[in-house]
């Protein structure tokens, strides 16, 4: 029911991350440049739309 519960905290704020072997530094790279591009293009953004329902925040756009 509407307004019977408390929002403690949004999940769609969370960070999120991927991890890989120490000294996976193709696969590390190769991560980093799939999502690079997906940020530069925007696909990244439009995942993050259809899945979460609101756009990419600014902070994961900002982030290097």
């Amino acid at each position: 029911a509407p307004g019977r519960f408390d929002d403690k905290f949004d999940l769609s704020q969370q960070v999120q991350g991927v991890a890989v072997r120490p000294g996976s530094d193709a696969l590390l790279a190769e991560i980093n440049g799939v999502l690079a591009a997906a940020k530069t293009d925007g696909r990244l953004s439009a995942i993050h739309e259809k899945w979460l329902g609101s756009p990419l925040p600014e902070f994961v756009q900002a982030a290097q």
